[in-house]
């Protein structure tokens, strides 16, 4: 009868597939965000995790994640418009933006995204996260439709008219920032280029990032190293694990929470960091109480409980894309290990990053860039350097910048051969080709990498091998097919690219930009799209953003010639003007045509934006790339062909 009681008791514990479960009902319950009464739910949660019943406690809390999410949807509820002044703390360090500088502040219990410009925003520039000021200034509320903000807790833009500094913050606050202002005191004898690549590294601080470093990131997949994770986290525990290893149980415990939560600050909370932490805390906390369990349960209860701490994280992808990337290492990287054909130190170092990239693919595969195919090769090349930085950096980074001089200048020559060999791989593998994942090209080899792992465990080591080839195959070969670009190739959030069909060799490229396309966004379209040269950029309107945004192409992409409206701050009034970043600069006029290979351009208008009609071999196009009613088109004046077949004096250009 007492083994039947203990049996039924431990049936009644809650398993690896209990926490899972679990895990997941937060997730769907804050999703829901259904308005079910908060401290009744908690109440029923607590009495059946007493009593011991899975899955009424899986009932439980759904129904608790529900009404927590309905109430964090309340309190982040757009503010009404009007002035507003008070005491605020600053939750994120500020960073130039638009000829402003801004950065998220909690004022009167609510968070705001706040602006300066002027007086103000030279007393913001000085300030750190956790810092405090007085300020004053008017509100605009939230848009109903921006998620990004909602999650964030944001409820308004506060537009600063007269801010001040006043306190250095808690003391938590104050060591964080002592820290991370001695890191980057050493950091300050790296290259510029390389110092910005440390503080993301190290810090995850990317306010200095150029859009070009940032997109050779996204292209090759390595994203996550620009940001702050759970390696850094790991490194750090190993840092001080010298000193943790001379206390006692209690002091272990301690001073490891406290070092948890002193790089939980330093990094400013990243979603990332805050789900390592939190894995850290419960696996020393479980090592304290002697009641070791697995990486999966620690992981399902580091996500229940931060849900329910914060409902809205359900929505902000660095947080889902850091709990899948650690599911997937959990389950998948010892079996890849041992099933990959290779030697073990590879093996192993592959079945991560694979295990890794396996876990986020379904989050990132149906997004524009989400997985380049790149990313595996990438991210085995770059990884080991970049542990070796953020190792490095947490501990020869900090004698640096105690040192400084001289010894910090010795110290951080790894620093920047490591930084120098990360940047080059990015950079590689952005501009191999290979494309993105496909959702197909991503069931197909999971598939067959299945049937790979199985193969091994049935000692069928030639059939593994071949399997693994043909996953390589899947992967790869698509994007080493040559295809003939489409005409029209429609770029979300950047406009529309126009391409000829290759008649005698030549292909035409003509870009025509939506009004406020981002220069990450528009570089990204291009590199994805294949284009190193473009014959034309139409830009709808001449603002000195859009001159800018020009140059950032032109930094990596050729630009022959360049149509602005003659009106606005670049436009001249003049018909053309030199060559320059963008090419020969044009202001075209309503009815000027001009032919680029097998396309017709007809400026359609000149004013108050640009607006083009083109024509594919003698079919016209009734959108000039932007797509939405009311959107900008584009034309512009001829171009000169002589009967070589030579434009302007240039060679036929390819794209």
């Amino acid at each position: 009868m007492t083994a039947l009681k203990g049996g039924a008791a431990a049936r009644r514990q809650l398993s690896d597939v209990g926490a899972v479960a679990l895990a997941v009902g937060a997730g769907l319950g804050a999703s829901a965000a259904f308005p079910v009464p908060v401290w009744p739910a908690l109440a029923v949660a607590i009495a059946v995790f007493v009593a011991r019943r899975p899955v009424l406690l899986f009932v439980a809390v759904t129904a608790l994640a529900s009404g927590l999410a309905a109430q964090a949807l309340a309190g982040a509820h757009p503010a009404a418009e009007g002035p507003l002044a008070g005491r605020a703390v600053v939750l994120t360090d500020p960073a130039p933006m638009a000829g402003a500088v801004r950065a998220e502040v909690r004022v009167a219990g609510h968070h705001f995204d706040l602006w300066a410009r002027g007086p103000a925003a030279a007393a913001l520039r000085n300030v750190m996260a956790g810092q405090e000021i007085d300020l004053a200034g008017t509100v605009t509320p939230r848009a109903a439709t921006d998620d990004y903000q909602l999650h964030r807790h944001i409820v308004g833009r506060l537009t600063a008219e007269r801010l001040q500094r006043r306190g250095a913050g808690n003391t938590v606050a104050q060591v964080a920032n002592q820290v991370r202002a001695v890191l980057e005191r050493g950091a300050e004898v790296l290259p510029r280029e390389r110092r910005v690549l440390f503080a993301g590294f190290v810090l995850g601080d990317t306010r200095d990032e150029s859009v070009t470093t940032e997109d050779d990131f996204r292209g090759a997949g390595l994203g996550h190293l620009l940001v702050v994770s759970g390696e850094n986290v790991a490194f750090v525990l190993a840092a001080v694990a010298p000193l943790v290893r001379r206390l006692g149980s209690p002091g272990r415990w301690v001073l490891t929470l406290a070092v948890l939560g002193l790089f939980a600050v330093m990094t400013r909370f990243e979603p990332s960091v805050l789900r390592a932490t939190v894995m850290a805390a419960l696996a020393v906390t479980a090592w304290a109480l002697g009641r070791p369990v697995t990486g999966i349960r620690i992981l399902a209860l580091c996500v229940t409980g931060l849900v329910l701490a914060d409902p809205l994280l359900v929505g902000v992808l660095g947080f889902r894309l850091s709990v899948a990337a650690s599911a997937g290492i959990l389950v998948l990287a010892r079996p890849l290990t041992a099933a990959l054909p290779l030697p073990r130190w590879v093996a192993s170092m592959v079945a991560v990053t694979l295990a890794a990239q396996l876990g986020v693919a379904p989050l990132l595969v149906m997004r524009p860039g989400g997985l380049p195919v790149a990313a595996l090769p990438a991210n085995v090349a770059a990884e080991p350097a970049a542990a070796a930085v953020m190792a490095w950096g947490l501990t020869g980074g900090l004698v640096a910048g105690l040192s400084g001089g001289l010894v910090a200048t010795v110290l951080h020559v790894p620093s920047t051969l490591l930084l120098w060999w990360v940047a080059s791989v990015a950079r590689w593998a952005a501009h191999l080709g290979l494309g993105d994942l496909s959702p197909a090209a991503l069931v197909a080899a999971a598939v067959i990498g299945g049937a790979a792992v199985l193969a091994h465990r049935r000692r069928r080591s030639y059939e593994a091998v071949v399997l693994w080839l043909a996953v390589v195959a899947v992967l790869a070969v698509p994007g080493w097919l040559e295809r003939t670009p489409p005409r029209r190739t429609a770029l979300p959030g950047v406009g529309t690219l126009w391409r000829s069909r290759p008649g005698d060799g030549a292909v035409a490229a003509v870009l025509v930009l939506e009004a406020g396309a981002r220069p990450l966004d528009v570089l990204g379209g291009l590199r994805r799209a294949g284009v190193s040269r473009l014959d034309l950029v139409v830009v709808p309107r001449g603002t000195r953003t859009a001159e800018a945004l020009i140059t950032t192409i032109a930094s990596r992409v050729r630009i022959d010639r360049t149509w602005v409206p003659a009106s606005g701050p670049t436009g001249a009034g003049t018909q053309s003007a030199p060559a320059g970043r963008g090419g020969e600069v044009a202001h075209p006029r309503q009815a000027d045509e001009a032919e680029l290979g097998g396309l017709h351009l007809v400026v359609t208008a000149d004013t108050p934006t640009l607006e083009v009609e083109i024509t594919v071999d003698s079919e016209t196009a009734t959108d000039g790339g932007v797509g939405s009613a009311g959107a900008p088109r584009a034309r512009s004046p001829p171009l000169r062909r002589d009967p070589s077949g030579r434009r302007d004096g240039h060679p036929q250009p390819h794209a």
